[in-house]
């Protein structure tokens, strides 16, 4: 896997997070997703009301506190 790399340029310092990302795709069993586009409404209000709740979070929370 690649390491976290620091790029110096005029502009300022540039960092990588290739090996944090590969981690926490593999940890997630998500190395081979493909990426996606989800169109969202700007400004769009979400509520606690919306949508059904997880019968069992455990995995959900897990994937939160690896952020």
């Amino acid at each position: 896997m690649a390491c976290n790399k620091v790029h110096l340029a005029f502009s300022g310092v540039h960092l990588t997070q290739t090996k944090y990302a590969l981690d926490f795709l593999n940890r997630n069993n998500m190395l081979d997703c493909k990426p996606a586009t989800t169109l969202i409404a700007s400004r769009s209000q979400l509520s606690n009301q919306d949508g059904t709740p997880l019968s069992d979070p455990t995995e959900f929370c897990h994937l939160l506190e690896s952020l």
